[in-house]
């Protein structure tokens, strides 16, 4: 999977994610409901998005946090990398 490290850093901070961003980087953000997708949208329905995410209650954007976060520790973490990266090494099955 490549994704830009700059969405690594960001679900590592535990903060909800706005993107622009298509491929794999969409389907982390929809599939672990961790911030608002605004690939291909026009700018009047982004503002809305945005303006609507800024007045959700603090414990759903927490969730969208900790679920973005929980992502990057399953799938991002050093020691996770660095056990698959050896596995790839022993040619043995990550």
């Amino acid at each position: 999977m490549t994704i830009p490290s700059k969405l690594q850093n960001y679900l590592s901070a535990k903060k909800p994610i706005l993107s622009l961003c298509g491929g794999e980087t969409q389907k982390i953000i929809i599939n672990n409901q961790c911030g608002l997708d605004l690939y291909k949208i026009n700018n009047k329905i982004i503002s809305k998005k945005i303006i609507s995410i800024s007045k959700k209650k603090k414990y759903i954007l927490d969730k969208m946090s900790l679920r973005g976060y929980n992502f990057f520790i399953k799938n991002f973490e050093i020691n996770k990398l660095t056990k698959d990266f050896y596995k790839v090494l022993n040619n043995e099955k990550i």
